[in-house]
């Protein structure tokens, strides 16, 4: 009995520090790219979609972000000041809009220092993936 309290004590033990490292942000230096702008999906929150922004400029510099739906409105905008940028932006977009067939977001980043624009169009992609799985009897 002492044992197996002993066993469940370390396998406990064992599976908060798995999920505590695993909670942690790790620090590192970000990988030189030749993109100085990447939108990437992360996935998907409580049915809403996550998308990361990074600017890789060297420079510090004040950037104005914008987000429109398929429409041109404007769902979203901030701006951001400085130097190797990372931001995560989980939208409220509806589960109708979103399975739309002519959904798309634009991400549009304007540089304030050199005033250009880059945008960048988000559509969606389906692919239908059939996988076999073959066991020995």
């Amino acid at each position: 009995m002492n044992h197996t309290i002993q066993k469940t004590e370390r396998i406990a033990l064992g599976l908060s520090t798995l999920f505590l490292m695993g909670a942690t942000q790790g620090v590192y230096a970000k990988p030189i790219t030749n993109n100085p702008t990447e939108i990437k999906f992360l996935g998907s929150v409580k049915k809403q979609p996550v998308f990361q922004l990074d600017l890789n400029n060297t420079e510090s510099d004040t950037y104005d972000i914008v987000v429109k739906n398929s429409n041109g409105y404007e769902i979203f905008s901030e701006k951001l000041n400085g130097a190797n940028l990372s931001r995560k932006y989980r939208l409220d977009i509806s589960e109708e809009e979103l399975s739309s067939p002519d959904f798309s977001l634009t991400f549009e980043i304007t540089s304030l220092k050199t005033n250009r624009t880059k945008s960048y169009k988000v559509s969606q992609k389906s692919q239908y993936i059939q996988n076999f799985e073959i066991a020995a009897l």
